[in-house]
């Protein structure tokens, strides 16, 4: 299990863009199993996964395929 910590590294104008794709990113993860939780920060500058996966690389991937993160509007801060 590894929590997932983002933050945001372009104003909130531009993250609100990508937020109902991100929506749905989280939703087909949510019905794989490979999340369990997830919820931004307050104050809002990031957001928090809570991602089920045998490895570490496996959760990279999965975060690699957010929309927010292709749209580089996010930083992974840290797996742990």
């Amino acid at each position: 299990m590894f929590i997932v910590l983002l933050k945001y590294i372009k104003p909130l104008s531009e993250v609100d863009r990508f937020v109902a794709e991100h929506r749905n990113f989280l939703a087909r993860h949510y019905a794989s199993g490979n999340f369990l939780l997830s919820g931004r920060q307050e104050p809002r500058t990031g957001g928090v996964i809570l991602a089920t996966a045998a490895t570490r690389a496996e959760v990279e991937c999965i975060v690699e395929n957010d929309p927010l993160d292709r749209k580089s509007t996010r930083l992974n801060s840290s797996h742990i």
